[in-house]
């Protein structure tokens, strides 16, 4: 990994301090999805700033990283199709996120009464606003319609 980083760096003129920070860089990122770091690692050089170490974040970059026009037409059109019980739990919702509260939201209701589809039209609320949610289900069945599941 080192290597061919290495060699892309120096063709584009860059250092080879440059190819070792970018490869520590993407191993931060890749122990990070494992709730590790390079400072798990005491005896490995760093020449990485802590600084610059301590902002890598891919999960929070995929979870930014949303186009804001395709997310605005999705929900402006699926919030029309929501019928009176679904529109009752995203009100509730909308307003908790307007007033800033930190919550918990569980939707409990039988199979194809729509409880994915809130949940997706949330999602998508609330990623347009540039704000991030955390969606958490009890199956990984449910997880994957969930969009980025």
């Amino acid at each position: 990994m080192s290597h061919d980083i290495q060699h892309q760096r120096i063709m584009n003129g860059d250092t080879t301090e440059d190819a070792y920070n970018d490869t520590l860089l993407l191993l931060e990122a890749k122990l990070t999805l494992m709730n590790k770091g390079l400072h798990d690692f005491p005896k490995m050089s760093l020449t990485l700033p802590l600084e610059k170490m301590l902002c890598v974040n891919p999960q929070l970059d995929v979870e930014l990283d949303y186009d804001k026009d395709v997310l605005h037409g999705y929900v402006d059109h699926n919030l029309s199709l929501l019928n009176i019980c679904q529109e009752i739990a995203v009100i509730i919702v909308f307003n908790a996120i307007a007033q800033g509260e930190g919550a918990v939201f569980f939707l409990n209701s039988p199979g194809g009464s729509g409880k994915t589809f809130i949940y997706s039209v949330l999602l998508a609320s609330v990623q347009q606003d540039e704000h991030t949610a955390i969606e958490v289900t009890s199956s990984s069945i449910a997880a994957l319609l969930l969009e980025g599941g």
